[in-house]
This record gives structure tokens, sequence and C-alpha cells, in this order.
């Protein structure tokens, strides 16, 4: 959603977040390609929520840890952020998501002195630093944490987030007491930027702090041990013991002795294949595989079958903690075994990379990603049971591998390279990612975004998903970003476009040309359609609309006429079907065979009643176009786009090709525009299907695009020129053509919407 200062981005869990209306913006663009933020830890944070909660979030930036965790249950959220572009967005989301009784902002920083400073800002607030350089800086608030604590006596602190980039030692200086005397759970930045906060592990510790770090697939915390941690590692927990005593608990910490235990406890379990082959069978997307798995379960060596149950275990929480982080410990060694050994099936590497991914050793399970597809190219699919390596795909359709399992792993490297592809993608990955259809919707939302940031539109189906609020959490925000490109003042001055369609018969719903103008809500449509099942299922398709209505009836000239059926609905026409030409073409005699014929009765625009405007007209009747137009009478002096289908030979007996409809609607006051899809065909005495690249075909039929002529615009009113510029955009995607529409309109009003609309002010 879109106001004028901010956009409104919701989060899978339902959370709405407030940022900058700009994509060069970090968080908007990170929370719009994620819906949600790229850190592992945010999903724990929120498990970490109670009702009696009392958090701190420190640094909090846009919100997203404060809003989070009031959202999952906290009592209450102390936010303290001092710079006033994000604490403005975050005072928005506090109201947008009613969240005033339980998140509150303090507009000031924490340190270890009171007073105030400079810090330095620019367009990614997330980056704001004391001690760094920004576009620009502003004088901000300091205060210490145990002067607030001491003056506004909020409670016992249960959690608190800090990440003031680089200043982590400031406010631990500042806040000696309270960190001494309470024991929250601490998440703390380990790293500024690709700098390391030194000293900062000893100083918790010296306040007697615990450290653990998360491990994401088990959702728990479990010690950090400083060698060999992974290098994608952001954050650390502070934990003191009498905390970690709860946690543990709760659920949420192992600690070392106890994993060591479970861990034993793995090597003296037996495997159970038919247990582990039931639990994959209630995941929907292994029913491809289930009965080649099952005739291979005795080529299975046990040790695999052990790696696969403890995988499963790990993302159970009727596990303790210890238990879930010792059975991917365990999966770890025993597929590293099992590849020293030699057992050569994919699915020993797929089930490691899984392990490794959700223990948290991202450089590694990148490496071996790698790896896995040079072997999948080779034509080398697993035979055993495997995991999918993100969870994504276990909720996409599935299919045998390769195409499916490709796209997951190319999928895998393409998120786990960056934490965003805001700071880096590879593009020739992305591409080829983007052709395989086994994609996910977070894949279609990097392609948008990076299209969207270099200000091209893009080729995307107004029927994709990603439109539609059933199943998009920001759908309303996706159809502004791609279909939203013309200054919103332009289209509330333009209102409804007036549509009218004739021969509507759909081939899915927003599939039609002006589907732009349906996802915007910017049409009001009139459809005539003479097949009557074909009229309800459109009456069912748009119902939700007021602005729609679909009649069941010929369109012509008015009067009595014969209408010529076919063996496909689509394919029938008020002319004759010219069977010898159309028998000449391949693919064509095959649908356009004639069935019988009926006298029917035509109706001509001009006498329908309560038709109103008509600002678009869109025509498919098989032939019979230039008959509509001269039934259409002075309704055609207003329309101001048509989108025609024309024909290039005489498909139908005696029908009117293009040239005699261009002649007709040059006449009215239109120009002709352009093409959509010439359509050809191979003559059938031709032996193959498939011609030879650089030969031509004849052209038979395609959409011929005709826009009221350039010289008559000046006497077109304001409104006018405005549902113009909105066809000229949405529709046909004719930005020039544009572009000098909206110059009209500032030339008589003073407006600026011609600038506006080449800076895509929008992004």
């Amino acid at each position: 959603m879109e106001t004028g200062r901010h956009w409104v981005v919701t989060l899978q869990p339902g959370v709405r977040l407030c940022v900058r209306p700009t994509l060069e913006q970090m968080s908007t663009y990170v929370l719009l390609e994620q819906e949600d933020w790229f850190e592992d830890e945010i999903g724990f944070v929120r498990r970490l929520a109670e009702l009696d909660m009392l958090a701190l979030d420190i640094g909090a930036n846009h919100g997203v840890y404060a809003l989070s965790l009031a959202a999952a249950g906290a009592r209450q959220v102390i936010a303290f952020e001092p710079t006033r572009g994000a604490g403005e967005m975050l005072a928005a989301a506090i109201a947008e998501n009613g969240f005033g009784d339980r998140v509150t902002w303090i507009a000031a920083g924490l340190s270890d002195r009171e007073g105030e400073a400079r810090i330095a800002t620019g367009l990614n607030t997330e980056l704001s630093s004391l001690s760094g350089e920004g576009e620009a800086s502003e004088t901000i608030r300091l205060m210490t944490l145990d002067r607030f604590i001491e003056e506004q006596k909020p409670g016992p602190v249960t959690f608190v987030k800090l990440d003031v980039e680089g200043e982590e030692r400031a406010v631990l200086r500042g806040g000696r007491r309270f960190f001494s005397s309470q024991s929250p759970v601490v998440m703390f930045e380990l790293k500024h930027g690709g700098v390391v906060n030194e000293g900062l592990i000893e100083d918790f510790r010296a306040l007697g702090y615990d450290i653990y770090r998360l491990i994401p697939g088990a959702q728990a915390l479990a010690p950090f041990e400083e060698a060999g941690s992974d290098g994608f590692l952001l954050n650390l927990f502070a934990v003191k013991p009498d905390r970690a005593d709860i946690l543990a608990q709760r659920g949420r910490l192992a600690r070392g002795p106890a994993v060591q235990a479970a861990f034993e406890a793995w090597g003296h379990r037996q495997a159970r294949p038919a247990v582990v082959l039931e639990r994959l069978a209630r995941q929907p997307w292994t029913r491809p595989f289930g009965a080649a798995w099952q005739a291979r379960r005795a080529q299975v060596p046990a040790p695999f079958w052990l790696a696969l149950e403890a995988c499963l275990e790990a993302g159970g929480d009727e596990h303790t903690a210890a238990e879930r982080v010792a059975a991917l410990a365990f999966a770890l060694e025993a597929t590293a075994e099992l590849s020293r050994s030699g057992a050569g099936d994919l699915a020993v590497w797929l089930l490691r990379l899984f392990a490794l991914d959700q223990f948290g050793l991202r450089e590694a399970a990148l490496e071996l990603t790698g790896q896995l597809l040079g072997l999948l190219a080779q034509g080398s699919g697993p035979a055993w049971p495997f995991l999918p390596p993100l969870s994504d795909y276990a909720a996409l359709e599935p299919a045998p591998p390769p195409a499916w399992l490709a796209a997951a792993l190319q999928e895998f490297l393409l998120r786990r390279r960056s934490f965003s592809s805001y700071f880096a993608v590879d593009e020739r990955l992305l591409v080829e990612l983007l052709a395989n259809p086994f994609h996910s919707p977070r894949t279609d939302r990097i392609g948008l975004l990076l299209a969207l940031r270099r200000g091209a539109r893009p080729a995307i189906s107004p029927a994709h998903p990603l439109f539609d609020d059933e199943r998009s959490a920001n759908a309303l925000l996706w159809r502004e970003l791609v279909f939203g490109r013309l200054p919103r003042a332009v289209r509330e001055r333009a209102g409804k476009v007036a549509v009218v369609d004739v021969g509507a018969s759909s081939h899915g719903r927003l599939t039609e040309p002006y589907a732009p103008l349906i996802l915007l809500d910017a049409a009001q449509v009139t459809g005539f359609e003479p097949d009557e099942q074909e009229c309800q299922k459109l009456s069912a398709m748009y119902g939700g609309h007021g602005t729609f209505r679909f009649i069941p009836a010929f369109v012509g000239r008015g009067g009595e006429a014969k209408f010529h059926e076919t063996n496909w609905f689509m394919t029938g026409s008020l002319y004759p079907p010219n069977v010898p030409l159309l028998e000449r073409f391949q693919g064509l005699g095959e649908v356009v065979r004639p069935v019988a014929e009926h006298a029917v009765r035509t109706v001509a625009l001009k006498d329908v009643p309560g038709l109103g405007a008509m600002d678009m007209l869109k025509i498919d009747v098989q032939g019979a176009e230039l008959d509509v137009f001269q039934g259409a009478g002075t309704l055609l002096e207003q329309a101001l786009l048509i989108w025609t289908e024309v024909e290039f030979v005489p498909l139908y007996k005696n029908q009117p090709l293009f040239a005699e409809v261009d002649s007709f609607l040059r006449g009215k006051g239109f120009s002709f525009f352009a093409f959509d899809g010439i359509a050809s065909r191979p003559l059938g005495c031709y032996a193959t299907a498939t011609p030879v690249r650089g030969t031509r075909m004849q052209a038979l039929w395609a959409d011929a695009i005709f826009v009221r002529d350039t010289e008559r615009w000046q006497d077109l009113s304001t409104e006018q020129l405005a549902k113009l510029a909105v066809l000229l955009d949405l529709v046909v995607d004719a930005p020039d053509y544009c572009h000098r529409a909206l110059t009209l309109i500032d030339q008589r009003e003073g407006t600026r919407f011609a600038a506006e609309y080449v800076a895509g002010s929008v992004r």
C-alpha cells in the first residue's frame, strides 16, 4: 500500500512496516524482496516473545524487531531510534499496526554519556553511525541506559536487541548497572559492515554473560565457538546462566554437555527406514518420488537413514533444544563419513547441504551447492530420499529432477551468496532461474525489483500470483510498482476508463489487453459475449467488481444476421468460414470446422441502452470487426483507443480485411499505431511444421491498435487527455505517446506530470 510519504510493506507474519517510497532504500527493497528481514535471528526472536516480556530495541531503525516482538505477544517494547527519517517510519508503523499501547518510540540514541551528538545519515538509515560518514548529518539526543532505567523504571527487561553500528561498547558502558543487575537475553551485532566488534564479546563475559549463536534449523541457541565461525554470521546472543536455564526449559537454548549426550545417543539408534519414509510421505512435494524410494529402500545404507531422520527431527519442537542441535550435528558427521566412504548417490550430498545450511555453516553450504549443480548437469539425479535445500521448495509443485531440483539449488546460490540481491546478485544465474518454471515467487520478486530499480517495466503477466491479494502479502504495492508508473494525480483525474469489450470471451482471468486497468481498479467494463455460458463465466470471474457487466448479445450493424457455429466456440462468426483457404494452412481447418448455422439478431453499439461513454473499444469477433465499427455511430467519436483483431487474408468469406478497417477508422479520426502479435501459419503442403530460421510465412491475423489522431489531441478535454495517458501507458505501453499527452496537460494546467513520468517518481 502507498501513502504520500511512505509505503506499507506487509511481512509474512502479518506485521506492517512503513518504509521510504523508493527501491534505492535498503529496508524498502529487502522487505519487498523477502517479505521479512534477511537475518535468520528474526524468526527466533519472534519465538522468544512472551505475554509478560519487556523488551528493549536499541537501534530500532524502521522497527522490524520491535514490531515483530509486539505482534508475537510481547507486553511492552521500548524502541530507541535517534534519527528522524527512521523514527518517523517507526512511528507511522506503530500507528499502522495499532501498537500504540505496546511499542514506545524513544527519539534518542544510547551511549556512555548524556547530551547531543552529530550522527552521519543517508538514504539507508540502517547504517547511520556516530563514527561513520554519510550523505548528511543531524543532531541527536544521547542518553545512557542506566539513566533511562533509573528514571523510567520500566520493570525487569527480558530481551534486548543491540544494533547501533559500532557503538555497542559505548552502550554497555552507559548501561553497566543495568546489564550487571538484570538478566536479559541480549542479541548484539557481531559485525559493523565487515568489521568485527572487537572486545564486545569480552565486555559481555566480564558482566557475567555467556556467548551463544543461533542454530537456524534447530531454532535454538548453542555455545559460540570463535574458531570455525562462519563468515556470514552477523549476530550473537549474550545470556547469563539463570536466563539460560529458563531458555533451556523453553526449548530455546542448548548447553554443550546436553548436546554431547544427545549426539552420542544417535550413535546407538537403529535405522528406521519405514518411519522416515512415512514422515516424508506426509509432505506433498515427495509425491513423485515415493514409489521409487520404497523400491530402493534396501539399497540405502543405515547411516543415511539415521542422518535423514536426524534432519527431520531437528525441526520439531517436540524435542529439546539440545536434541535438535545434536540431530543436525549428527547429520553433518554422518554425511561426511558417507561421502568419505564413497557412497555415491547425490542424495548424500543433498542431505549434507541441508544440514550445513540448517546448522548455519553458510560458506561450506555454498561451496557444496556449486559442486552439486555440476553433478546434476551431468545427468546424475538422486536415487535415494533427499530434502530440498530451501523450505520454499517443499511448498512448490514438485517434479522429478533435474529441472525442479536444479531450480532449488540455483535459488539456494542466488539467495545465500549475499543477504539480499540489493547488495549483489548473479545476473546470469537469475536469468537462467527465471526461465526455469519451478522457481519460487521470491525469484520473481527479485527479478521485478532489479528491473524496477533500472527504471524498466518488467515483462510480467497481470495474472501473475504476485498481484493477487489472496496469494501475495503485498499485491497492492506490487501492482502500483509495476503498473503505476503514471503520477497518481493523472490517474485520479482520469477516473474510471470506460472499456467496451465486444467478443469478451476470455482466455483466463486478467488475460485481456486492458488487464492492467483492472489490477489498478481503473476500468469500467461493459462486455458483450453471445455465448451465454462464456458470459456467465465472465460474470463469475469478475463478479466482485461493481464496475463490470456482461451482456449475452451479438454486436454488429444491428438487425437480422446468421451466426456460423464452428467446432470451437471461439472461431464462430457472423461470416461463413472460408474452408478451402483455412485448410490450405496447417492447424487452421481443424479448429474452424462448420457445425451449424443459426438465425440471430445483432445489436448496434449505438442502440445499446445505458452504454454511456466509451474510452476504449476492444473487438474480437472473427471477421466482423467493420460491422461493429459501422454500428457504433457517434460512440466511436468518443473513443480514444481501439484494440481490434484484424485479418490479412479472408479466413471468413467476404469479410472486410485490415485495409478496409484501417481506411474506415482513419476516416473517423484514428491513426494506426502498431500490431500486437502477428499470427502466421505454414502451408499444409509443406512437409515440416518447424520452418527454417530466417524464412517468412504468410501473415494471417493480428491485433491492431488504433489511437485517436495526434493532430486532434488539442481538441480533447483535460480529462480525456488524462484517460488517453492512462491507456497509452498501461494498455499500449507507449511511453513516448503518453509523455506527449502529459505534456499537453502540463501546458494547460501548469503541472509537471511529463517530467515526473520520465523520472519515474513512484520508484
